[in-house]
């Protein structure tokens, strides 16, 4: 509140502070960094970051022992905030740019999903990894495990080097076998999480996946 001009030849005060109730609708503005952030797409000089939507999640995924396929447990599996940040990592000549201005302190582009589209690249990274292949979803973690999703018609199928599972389209795990035996048991969190993560991208950000397929032609 600005006091009128014609009434500014004395003391009072000009320019008033904010009352509360204008104070609290002010604040309530603020998207906070921890639901909405998308400061390293803004930055990146490449569009190397890009956002997409995902649908919340919350469910109990199973723990399997390799020797049968039991299940002798399970783990909650959460998804809160649906904005998340993907990073193509052709795009991206490693500036330090997302990582100055990171309001999180974090390595956006080190520690987003990277999706790649040469899959050269793809099996050479060191880095956790993503590379599409049309209905497939081929994935790797940082000490190399590789695994891969399916989307198919009722749901997707998850593989790797000791199991395979089947998800039905809300990503429950509706059957578990072993491809070989083994000793301890295994958590299918990577299964339903790269299994909505394909979903997401094929939903919210479908032309990065018809740019990679236009990419690779």
């Amino acid at each position: 509140m600005r006091l009128p001009i014609a009434k500014r030849g004395g003391f009072e005060l000009v320019t008033h502070g904010l009352r509360a109730e204008e104070a609290s609708q002010e604040a309530s503005r603020c998207l906070q960094c921890a639901t909405v952030c998308d400061k390293c797409v803004q930055v990146c000089p490449n569009r190397a970051n890009v956002p997409y939507e995902i649908a919340p999640l919350d469910v109990q995924v199973p723990i399997v022992s390799l020797s049968d396929g039991a299940v002798v447990g399970h783990e909650r599996v959460a998804i809160s905030q649906p904005r998340q940040i993907l990073h193509v990592d052709d795009w991206c000549n490693e500036c330090g740019n997302c990582t100055t201005f990171c309001v999180h302190e974090g390595k956006p582009y080190a520690e987003k999903p990277r999706l790649f589209w040469d899959r050269t690249a793809f099996d050479a990274s060191g880095h956790s990894a993503l590379f599409v292949d049309g209905a497939v979803l081929h994935a790797k973690t940082s000490d190399g495990t590789s695994f891969r999703v399916v989307l198919s018609e009722d749901g997707y199928a998850y593989e790797d080097a000791d199991l395979t599972a089947r998800l039905t389209p809300t990503f429950a795990v509706a059957e578990v076998r072993p491809r070989r035996r083994g000793d301890g048991v295994r958590s299918l969190r990577a299964a339903v999480e790269t299994a909505a993560l394909f979903h997401a991208l094929r939903t919210s950000a479908p032309f990065i996946l018809r740019d990679r397929e236009e990419g690779a032609s």
